[in-house]
């Protein structure tokens, strides 16, 4: 009776721990900023509402009256209270916040109900609710900075907001999907990341259709990472449990050093990778599907399998890549040693067609951009296909003994002596040594080394590859330089990636797999050595063999980066290990852990229950001591409202990343640009630039600015005079340069303004803002306030003028006051682009959009056709007259067609996967405790 009680009490302080989490988020998110003696009453009126509604304390009758809705009067009590409190306190919540705190808090304790009575054996989720209630206020006090609605990181964090800003104002504006960029932030129509990393967007569009579009972007793009955070402790403490159900504990530690070591946070707090980030909620489910495979192949494990690499190749595709060449080099090996069978490979090619189906779209998105850097397709696929031909010869080979896989590798080595002889060496070698192992075994008969073939087979492969690379380096000068590359950037970051956090996380060696990352991968290979269980051997070789593309081994690391195809390079750059770190990260979680639970289960498992127990201790301890580092750095990390509000102005926002993957306009400039400015007129025959006459006017004036030097600074200069800009208004500057070194950084900063240009050419391409005679000299400032802006200009040169001399005058500037509707091109809108414009002669107008098939053009209510400029921009053909335009993005017939496909393949895959979830949990406890999710 006490202890039925006492699970009632946890029970009813998970609900309750429920609703302060979520109120805490809307206190910092939505700045609601109740006081603590606030907070306590929230939670009061909550315990006084869950009480009722569930009966708790022996009241029958109020259970009775709620019947099986009990949690949903519970939170419609609660949520009332919440409203009630803030108006007794003075703190206003609309009915569409309070209505979002109630749903979200009862979405998520319904949730993590269904997940305790899933994962408890015996009914009873005292002890379950316990374990993920602590893995979430784990998530939440190490991300806890992430619950703020400011700017939290620098320039890449900065981006990834405009990108989500982006998103969000196009969905609010019933753009959806988002294809391309649309809006000020975006407006040049980037398409990265919208194609190449479509999750994080289309997350942060839940949230804020969730949240009825009440928060600011930045407030949503720090829920998805606190989501992702969430998730991922959830879904690895699932997976362990899935694989051993009766390490539970041990799984929640596990999940625990998952989430808190230190590359999970360090990618999103010091390098702030938020696609990478992403990887990490859907990379145990990746884990759990192969392991699942080697247990026991059937459907289930494929479609965890598929849905894991679609959602992480949805998430960000170089990860995805190291991700899905570890599933297939796993599952390839498996079914090639181990599960030959024709049902086991019919099995994996449903498996390919499900991961297809699910990435359909994905892919044919990204076919649509256009191709990068041309590179050799046809001497690459023969290359793969040599290498795929020679390495199943030779795992057939040591797997069946069978000679005749030799002609097959003969085969192989033909086609790679044309397309790449250093390859071809290796797999002669390779062969070579397999055949002679093949007749040990008439020689030796004791000996067994089939009872070992993965390991036999790394040995292989590595040993032949050191000794091929000797005898015949690679002749191909760029793809080498590459390797070598890759190489330097691991021994420039070792040792310090293996080495405890610095004290501010600031160096690039601080994004490391952490110690105890580590410690778990060296247990499970020396655990691997004495057990025969496939599943952990091949994660510990799996772990191995990224390991050591991490820390520099003479010999095996130049081969593996000699080995890795042009294309992961071409996704990956040369800092590999940036990429395949979460991999390594969560193979060493799941195989430590396999081998630790190996370890304590049998009947003289004490000693070693004892010991896992106090590693796993000392290992949570450290990664204690590392996460305050981590949370430290956060602390420092996060800006000001008032920085917040200065860098997500329009009239700050830079085209970050704008024109990746796509064809480079030559019109960049490093900076910011007026999109007012940047549709032009192009003549019909030869497609030139019309010239288009400086605005003039009665409020045009010039001015000479002059330098001061800084007493500190020598090569720091004020110009004087400061600039006004008056409220609501445009400001075109047209500079006029003299014969100077003009080499430096050219900056424009106001109390909420910010401009920085270098000099003396402020972007890469002959028609970007500049000194020289041909480079364009105007600028454009704006000010979307209503008060006027005091703007002040410094020029920090490069060097020191010569003998210390005065720089003198810097520029002389014409300054000219304008509005849109003054310019000639007349632009009323984004989502979609708008312009009017009023012609003599026919024009083709060039609009800031990046060309790609897709858009779609009216001009004066008709349909007119799309075409590409020759700075491939979108450009349509105008006649003379008044011409109203309308061009916005309506994507393929083609790219409609695989998003409805794909989108179904999905649902039919959640749908799947509840119905089996029903089932499942309608099986008794001790059924579930023996099959998992069988």
């Amino acid at each position: 009776m006490a202890f039925s009680r006492l699970r009632k009490i946890i029970s009813v302080a998970f609900d309750i721990g429920f609703l302060a989490g979520m109120t805490g988020v809307m206190n910092r998110v939505l700045a609601w900023n109740l006081r603590p003696a606030e907070l306590g009453s929230v939670i009061a009126l909550a315990m006084l509402a869950v009480a009722l509604a569930r009966g708790w304390s022996g009241w029958g009758a109020a259970r009775r009256f709620a019947g099986w809705h009990y949690v949903i009067a519970a939170w419609m009590l609660v949520a009332a209270g919440v409203w009630l409190v803030s108006r007794l306190f003075s703190h206003p919540l609309s009915l569409r916040e309070t209505a979002y705190l109630g749903a979200a808090s009862l979405g998520l304790n319904l949730i993590f109900r269904t997940l305790r009575r899933a994962l408890s054996p015996d009914g009873d989720n005292a002890q379950e609710g316990l374990r993920l209630l602590t893995l979430l206020f784990s998530v939440g006090w190490l991300f806890y900075f992430f619950f703020t609605s400011r700017l939290l990181g620098g320039t890449d964090a900065r981006w990834y907001g405009y990108v989500m800003t982006d998103a969000l104002e196009q969905a609010r504006a019933g753009v959806f999907p988002v294809f391309v960029g649309q809006s000020e932030y975006m407006y040049n129509g980037a398409i990265h990341p919208y194609r190449t990393a479509p999750y994080y967007h289309l997350v942060g569009i839940g949230i804020d259709l969730l949240t009825g579009r009440t928060l600011a972007p930045l407030a949503v793009q720090h829920l998805v990472v606190i989501l992702t955070a969430m998730l991922a402790a959830i879904t690895s403490y699932v997976c362990l449990v899935l694989l051993s159900p009766g390490r539970r504990w041990m799984a929640w530690a596990l999940a625990l050093l998952y989430v808190s070591g230190p590359a999970v946070a360090v990618y999103i707090y010091a390098s702030e990778m938020y696609m990478t980030f992403t990887t990490f909620a859907w990379l145990p489910l990746l884990l759990y599907g192969n392991v699942r495979l080697i247990r026991q192949d059937d459907r289930a494990g494929w479609m965890c399998v598929a849905a894991a690499l679609g959602l992480i190749w949805c998430c960000h595709a170089p990860v995805s890549i190291w991700a899905s060449i570890f599933t297939v080099g796993i599952q390839a090996l498996r079914l090639l040693t181990r599960d030959y069978e024709f049902a086991s490979w019919r099995r994996a090619m449903v498996g390919g067609l499900l991961l297809s189906g699910l990435l359909a779209y994905y892919f044919h998105s990204i076919s649509e951009m256009p191709p990068g850097p041309r590179t050799d397709t046809r001497l690459f696929l023969i290359h793969s296909l040599g290498l795929v031909l020679g390495l199943v010869a030779l795992i057939r080979l040591l797997a069946s003994g069978c000679a005749g896989w030799l002609a097959m590798g003969a085969a192989s080595m033909g086609i790679l002596w044309w397309a790449d002889r250093p390859h071809a060496v290796w797999l002669a070698l390779a062969l070579a040594t397999g055949s002679a192992l093949n007749y040990s075994g008439r020689w030796f008969p004791g000996f067994k080394w089939r009872n070992r073939l993965p390991e036999c087979l790394l040995i292989i492969l590595l040993a032949s590859g050191i000794v091929a690379l000797r005898i015949m380096p690679d002749p191909n000068a760029s793809r080498n330089y590459m390797h070598k590359t890759a190489v330097e950037f691991v021994l420039h970051q070792f040792p310090q990636n293996f080495l405890p956090l610095s004290p501010q996380v600031l160096l690039l060696g601080d994004l490391q797999p952490g110690d105890v990352a580590l410690a778990l991968l060296v247990l499970a290979l020396a655990v691997s050595l004495f057990r025969s269980d496939w599943e952990l051997r091949v994660l510990a070789l799996a772990g191995m063999l990224l390991g050591c593309m991490l820390a520099p081994v003479p010999g095996v690391t130049t081969f593996l980066y000699s080995v890795v195809p042009d294309p992961v390079y071409g996704i990956c750059s040369v800092g590999l290990w940036l990429r395949f770190l979460p991999v390594l990260v969560i193979v060493a979680v799941f195989a430590g852990g396999l081998s630790l639970m190996a370890l304590t289960m049998g009947r003289h498992s004490r000693p070693w229950r004892g010991l896992a127990f106090l590693l796993l201790s000392a290992a949570l301890g450290w990664n204690y001591l590392e996460a305050k580092k981590v949370r430290q750095r956060g602390s420092g990390a996060v800006g000001t409202f008032l920085q917040t509000e200065m860098f997500y102005r329009t009239e700050n926002a830079a085209l970050y990343y704008g024109y990746d993957r796509l064809p480079q306009p030559q019109y960049i400039t490093s900076g910011i640009l007026d999109y007012h400015l940047e549709s032009r007129l192009l003549n019909v025959g030869d497609h030139s630039l019309m010239p288009e006459p400086l605005l003039s006017g009665p409020g045009e004036t010039t001015i000479t600015f002059s330098t001061h030097p800084n007493q500190f600074n020598p090569n720091w200069f004020h110009l004087e005079p400061n600039l006004v800009l008056p409220p609501l208004t445009h400001l075109l500057l047209n500079f006029e340069f003299f014969d100077k070194r003009y080499a430096g950084i050219f900056t424009i900063t106001g109390k909420e303004f910010q401009r920085t240009y270098y000099l003396p050419n402020g972007g890469p391409y002959e028609k970007s803002f500049g000194v020289g005679a041909s480079r364009p000299k105007t600028l454009s400032l704006w000010n979307t306030r209503s008060q006027p802006m005091e703007l002040q200009l410094l020029f920090m040169a490069d060097a020191v003028p010569d003998g210390g001399k005065p720089f003198g005058d810097f520029a002389r500037v014409r300054l000219q006051k304008f509005q849109p509707g003054d310019l000639r091109i007349k632009t009323f809108g984004l989502i979609p682009y708008r312009a009017e414009v009023t012609l003599a002669s026919p024009a083709y107008l060039e609009t800031p959009r990046n060309f790609i098939r897709g858009y779609r053009a009216t001009v004066n209510g008709h349909s007119v056709t799309v075409e590409e400029s020759s700075d491939h921009l979108v450009m349509v053909r105008l006649e003379p007259g008044k011409n109203t335009v309308e061009i916005a993005y309506r994507g393929t017939l083609v790219s409609w067609i695989l998003l409805v496909f794909s989108s179904s393949v999905w649902f039919a895959v959640l749908g799947y996967s509840a119905w089996r979830l029903r089932i499942w949990l309608a099986v008794k406890p001790d059924v579930v405790g023996n099959h998992g999710m069988a």
